[in-house]
């Protein structure tokens, strides 16, 4: 698996240099360093970044075709997760060192042009249509993105449960849909093939926030409940509770801020309602709509196995991840 990351992670770095042209420049220096840290953390753990180039294999393609597009993607993915630290109030560490906000902005926006930069890198094999389709499909996402980001934002405290899952699937599921179609469609245009990629996409992005709803529910002192965020297993326990429960467990999210206990409080509340075996009943859900889209796929089963077993591989490693919090 690590001989795909290489080539997205050098193509980042290749398009990084010859636009700013110093590679000892300050900036340049920054941008490396996030692409080593997510480089090591991909080989030492699980490679997302490769999707495009492994929906592009199962779509009977090779993997280098896909390349400007899985580039492009991680890039986006990239420049998603910094901005979205900055407007959660989260703290940006890079080199074991926080980064000010408006400089990990600046960051984020680079690789937004990074992205467009590799898309208009088109190889020999894509036909004259291809770049257009990808760039178009591209935008609207980091719109769709921007407009779940903006719910988040100014709606969080009047969200219900289907509210966040609207955001979710804005921000996680539209944007793995990309991922998988942007591969395949380097590989095919067969618009009934293409829809059975953008399922599995879209059911694998849901899968994994949600598992990352969960691994964030379980962190103490850092993460959703400390900050007073709301996400999938508190919004559950919202909608199960009693409503002395729901009254308690709101006043306890309200004191969260200033009270060490609350956060204590909320956790074991939302537990004892069962909002952790919901949301992994619902992860496992959205992993086996995954599943049925590859399933559906009208291609040889020796070019789907690939992509199963990756998505299999998938589950494993966030069970682990889970199972050790």
């Amino acid at each position: 698996m690590n001989d795909l990351i290489v080539p997205i992670y050098e193509a980042l770095r290749t398009i990084i240099l010859s636009t700013i042209g110093l590679e000892d420049d300050s900036f340049s220096r920054l941008a490396f360093s996030l692409l080593e840290t997510e480089q090591r953390r991909e080989e030492g753990g699980f490679p997302l970044s490769t999707l495009p180039l492994q929906t592009c294999r199962a779509a009977g393609g090779e993997a280098e075709d896909a390349l400007p597009a899985a580039v492009a993607w991680r890039a986006l993915h990239l420049a998603a997760k910094l901005f979205d630290d900055v407007e959660d109030g989260d703290e940006v560490i890079l080199g074991n060192k926080p980064l000010p906000p408006p400089v990990a902005i600046n960051l984020a926006t680079s690789f937004v042009a990074v992205a467009n930069s590799a898309l208009a890198a088109m190889p020999p094999s894509w036909d004259r249509g291809l770049p257009l389709a990808l760039i178009e499909a591209f935008n609207r996402t980091i719109l769709q993105m921007a407009a779940g980001q903006h719910l988040d934002i100014t709606q969080q405290g009047q969200l219900d449960i289907e509210g966040y899952r609207q955001i979710m699937s804005a921000k996680s599921g539209e944007f793995f849909m990309l991922a998988a179609w942007a591969g395949a469609r380097c590989a095919t245009a067969d618009e009934e093939k293409l829809s059975q990629f953008e399922a599995f996409g879209y059911n694998l992005g849901m899968m994994l926030q949600l598992n990352d709803d969960l691994g964030d529910f379980r962190k103490k002192n850092v993460g959703d409940i400390a900050r007073g965020h709301y996400t999938f297993p508190v919004f559950y326990a919202l909608v199960v509770a009693s409503p002395p429960e729901r009254e308690r467990l709101q006043h306890w999210l309200r004191q969260v801020k200033e009270d060490p206990q609350a956060e204590t409080e909320v956790r074991i509340m939302v537990r004892s309602l069962g909002g952790e075996v919901y949301v992994m009943a619902e992860a496992m859900r959205y992993k086996r709509r995954a599943q049925r889209a590859l399933d559906a796929l009208d291609i040889p089963a020796e070019d789907k196995a690939p992509l199963e077993s990756w998505l299999h591989r998938l589950s494993l490693h966030y069970g682990k991840l889970l199972s050790a919090k």
